[in-house]
């Protein structure tokens, strides 16, 4: 008799669990070092190493293991069919994520029209840039453009005010005096710098460039819900981001210091700019100066930037991930070791892959933080689900009593 191994299932879930810690900590530390095929690859394939380790632990754990199953008929067969196992996703994620970055729709990466600065004067900043570097960047990035080049500036505390206006560079540029006083109003600001481009005060409607320069968290978002979901509940911030993106307008976040990160990443992701990060004043030169000439990659486990044919790669992203997982997923039948539960192992993986596909593709279009749909999609895919044998007692034909009564007689 069989019966579903929950020791199996459980273990794979923390393994799921264990396996998105690690992969964030390597996504953090190589995003920018390593291209995002070859990183897609590599966290897949760190999935599949951790699940499988903690299903055949599990497995042996409870005596489901079975060594005269098939694929574990000898060490050798059981060592090779699970490599064979990795190499089949890592391959498979390796060639998709190369598939999903392709841009059917020729979209290139044209260069800005003119920048758009966007510079944090809260309180805080009196302690993050005492001196003023992030005005002296300004200079030093413009200095780099021809002088018919237009830019312009605003600086934002509890509102925000323009402090130039979009003219050429051969118009000067006054010194900006540092002011640090005040919140940080980045949900006003976005708004405003909408509601000015829609009103003409920004002449360049080409291909102009925001680079939006902040040291903290916003105050006037309800950074609460954001925390937790994302953009969802942000109501009329997300639908500016939305707006900017239509229009073509990329926002590339540059963070100073401890930020809120998850929200300078979601306004560069959602408008196909770039968020750069930079630990103190003395970065910010080069940080806002690359700031300013990238944009946002697209992968399968982060937000999208598609001007045209979305819907094209919304499909994409479930019918990769749906095969990645149940690749995958399937795998772990080799360290299950039971011929009896490898048709519950494939069609949980076929399941649990589609189900996590589709809640990662929709859950990014309702605007829900993407760690917390990696972390599910990470947990559905580990989930294993198989058999463990049972024992049944046979009955007893009579009771303890009525066997002391017959021996009575």
């Amino acid at each position: 008799m069989y019966k579903i191994n929950r020791t199996v299932a459980i273990a794979s879930l923390l393994a799921g669990l264990l396996a998105f810690g690690l992969c964030y900590y390597i996504y953090a530390s190589w995003e920018k070092s390593l291209s995002g095929v070859w990183l897609t690859a590599l966290l897949f394939a760190v999935l599949y190493v951790i699940s499988f380790a903690a299903v055949a632990a599990a497995s042996f754990l409870t005596r489901s293991f079975d060594r005269d199953s098939f694929l574990a008929g000898t060490p050798t067969r059981w060592l090779c069919a699970a490599l064979a196992g990795l190499c089949l996703t890592f391959a498979l994620s390796l060639e998709l994520e190369w598939v999903y970055e392709r841009d059917f729709f020729q979209r290139q990466w044209t260069e800005p029209t003119s920048y758009v600065f966007v510079i944090d004067e809260s309180g805080s900043m009196e302690d993050s840039d005492p001196s003023g570097q992030r005005y002296a960047a300004i200079r030093e990035i413009i200095r780099e453009k021809d002088s018919a080049f237009p830019f312009m500036v605003y600086a934002f505390g509890d509102e925000p005010r323009l402090v130039r206006g979009m003219k050429p560079i051969r118009e000067g540029y006054e010194e900006i005096p540092p002011v640090s006083d005040g919140g940080t109003a980045i949900g006003g600001t976005v708004e405003r710098l909408w509601e000015d481009y829609q009103n003409g005060v920004w002449t360049d409607r080409q291909n102009p460039k925001v680079i939006f320069l902040t040291d903290g968290y916003a105050t006037d978002l309800t950074s609460g819900v954001f925390q937790l979901f994302g953009s969802f509940g942000l109501g009329e911030f997300q639908q500016t981001l939305r707006q900017f993106a239509k229009a073509g307008v990329e926002i590339s976040t540059v963070g100073l210091g401890d930020v809120d990160e998850r929200l300078l990443r979601h306004m560069a992701e959602t408008t196909g700019g770039a968020f750069i990060r930079v630990g103190d004043d003395a970065g910010l030169s080069d940080s806002m100066r690359e700031a300013a000439v990238s944009s946002s990659a697209r992968t399968l486990l982060t937000r999208r930037y598609v001007p045209r044919g979305d819907w094209v790669y919304a499909l994409m992203r479930i019918a990769f991930l749906f095969l990645i997982g149940a690749a995958a997923g399937a795998s772990m039948l080799i360290p299950y070791g039971s011929d009896e539960s490898t048709p519950a192992i494939i069609a949980g993986s076929i399941g649990e892959g589609l189900l996590g596909a589709l809640l990662m593709e929709g859950g990014l279009q309702a605007g829900i933080s993407q760690g917390i749909l990696w972390c599910v999609l990470w947990m559905l895919l580990a989930l294993t689900v198989g058999y463990g044998k049972t024992r049944t007692q046979p009955k007893e034909i009579c009771t303890r009593s009525q066997d002391r009564f017959l021996h009575a007689i």
